[in-house]
């Protein structure tokens, strides 16, 4: 279930996968790279920069079959503290 997780700060917060630059007029574009490919936002647009993180490091889904067992299983452990 965790087959190429990863759980570094960079990772979704585009802080080592960023750069930005800056125009004439002091307009600056910071560019993501994720591993969907890259996105750019104005820098300090709150919103485009968390649209940029959906789209370069979109949730990845993860289905998992599940197994129940009789309670009875568990009951001396739970009436033993």
């Amino acid at each position: 279930m965790l087959e190429d997780a990863s759980f570094r700060d960079g990772d979704r917060d585009g802080g080592s996968n960023s750069s930005t630059a800056c125009d004439e007029n002091n307009v600056c574009i910071t560019t993501i790279v994720g591993r969907e490919g890259e996105c750019s936002y104005e820098t300090g647009d709150q919103q485009g920069r968390e649209d940029c993180l959906r789209e370069v490091y979109p949730l990845r889904e993860v289905t998992c079959d599940t197994e129940f067992r009789e309670v009875a299983e568990c009951s001396e452990v739970c009436t033993s503290a």
